[in-house]
């Protein structure tokens, strides 16, 4: 039967790219920190052209590993190790991601968070750079919310 999540609104939330679409300028890091983050705060991906303009619930389906995770592991346990294999800080599968505000956007381990954000599994332990300027939390939420709407009226006309 396999792990099941049920059905929320901000699974058909648009999923901003941050390098391909919102970036115009330069973005201003502060230094790297290592730090917990909650899945529900976890707003964008930052990946290649191929998910871009898609939900979250398309990146569940669509991104190339984690369809292929899920039916490898069953229950929820074998998710949340999957997830918790990323904690060490060397480790080439580390959950990175850039914080707006008190929002985030994922640049490694988008698979591990994708599924961490449809499960709820708060991430342990995240290495986390805060962006200084060039883009802030509003910018940020007004473009997801206009996307959404104009993703949701594409999605919903075909059901």
């Amino acid at each position: 039967m396999g792990c099941q999540s049920r059905n929320e609104v901000w699974h058909y939330d648009y999923v901003p790219n941050l390098d391909c679409e919102l970036v115009t300028g330069r973005l201003y890091e502060g230094p790297w920190i290592d730090k917990p983050v909650h899945p529900k705060d976890i707003v964008g991906l930052s990946y290649g052209y191929a998910y871009e303009g898609k939900v979250w619930v398309e990146h569940l389906k669509n991104l190339k590993r984690p369809s292929g995770i899920i039916h490898l592991n069953h229950s929820l346990e074998d998710l949340k190790g999957f997830i918790d294999k990323s904690l060490p800080k060397n480790s080439s599968d580390r959950i990175m991601l850039r914080q707006i505000g008190i929002k985030f956007i994922v640049t490694n381990g988008q698979h591990r968070a994708c599924i961490a954000k449809f499960i709820n599994y708060p991430i342990k332990s995240a290495t986390v750079t805060p962006i200084v300027s060039g883009l802030a939390e509003d910018e940020l939420m007004n473009f997801i919310r206009l996307k959404t709407e104009e993703a949701q009226s594409k999605i919903f006309r075909f059901l």
